[in-house]
């Protein structure tokens, strides 16, 4: 028995974290924005990815999806606000990391 075939729950897993995994690539690339506005709301909603229904989805997404080299950076030298929600979305994702 195969378990990637469709309908499988790793088949579901894995196609669910690559729909969120498009779903981030927008944000990451907000996180680079020369907009400090944009820069802040991009963190703020990968935070709130992190903590909804399909959490575990996006903890596993961010990490493909090139996220966390931004959130870095803005946590180091973003806007106040940007820094705050960068190290936010850092710290979620580091306590609530699933070893794979």
């Amino acid at each position: 028995m195969s378990t990637a075939s469709t309908g499988s729950p790793l088949h579901d897993f894995t196609s669910s974290t690559r729909r969120v995994q498009d779903e981030m690539t927008p944000l990451v690339a907000r996180l680079g924005s020369s907009s400090a506005r944009s820069q802040e709301l991009a963190a703020i909603e990968l935070y709130d990815l992190m903590g909804e229904s399909n959490g575990a989805d996006s903890r596993a997404a961010i990490v493909p999806a090139g996220a966390i080299e931004p959130l870095v950076a803005l946590a180091r030298s973003g806007s106040e606000r940007a820094q705050e929600a960068a190290a936010g979305a850092l710290s979620y994702l580091a306590t609530h990391h699933q070893a794979a």
